[in-house]
Order: structure tokens, then sequence, then C-alpha cells
């Protein structure tokens, strides 16, 4: 593995698990809720919600480094950025919503409840 690969990983699955931490602290305390509704059961099982997030981010990061090592290699420096990119929204999203300011992302499933 590659040194972008490897911080590709890192970013990914950091991103993935501060998403599922801020959003068991968001459901558990009332600040809001868990938007996506494929996600909202799984918040009552923080280890299943572990290993699914932990699973869509292998994924995700599997897919990025494919694109780039059968794609465009000159986008192999960029592979860190995309994997922010792709994981790090919902964090940010819900920091806003710990903050008292309705997350940006709730428009992506009709309400503004955060997490």
């Amino acid at each position: 593995m590659e040194r972008a690969e490897a911080l590709a990983l890192a970013a990914m699955l950091l991103g993935r698990y501060l998403d599922v931490l801020t959003t068991i602290y968001i459901v558990g305390s009332g600040l809001g809720y868990e938007a996506n509704p494929f996600m909202r059961p799984w918040v009552s099982r923080p280890l299943a919600l572990l290993a699914l997030q932990t699973l869509g981010g292998l994924l995700s990061w599997v897919c990025l480094v494919l694109g780039v090592r059968y794609g465009r290699r000159g986008f192999r420096r960029w592979l860190p950025l995309a994997a922010f990119l792709v994981s790090w929204p919902p964090v940010l999203n819900n920091l806003l919503v710990i903050l008292g300011h309705p997350g940006p992302l709730a428009f992506l499933y009709g309400g503004w409840g955060g997490g």
C-alpha cells in the first residue's frame, strides 16, 4: 500500500468513526435524530453501526483506490483529499448540530433533524 492510499484509508475510516460517535451523541442527548432512514435503525446498536460504517468506509476506499489505479494515475496524490471529501461531510454536519445550528446535510433526507 502506498503512502497516499494509507492516508486515504485513515481519513476515510476516521471520518466514518467520528460520524458514528457524533451521531450517537446527538441522538442520545436529544439534540436531533439520524436523518438517514437507512442508518436510523442502526443507531440503537452502536457496535453494529460501527461495523456497518467500517464496511462502508472500506468499500468507498477500495473504489477510490481502484478508480485512481486504473484511471488517472496522476490523481494518486489527491486520494487523501478525496477520502476526506467523501467521509467527513457528515462529521462536519453533526458538529454544527451539536453547536446548535441546523445541519446542512439534512436536506438530503427532507428535514433538518441533524445526526
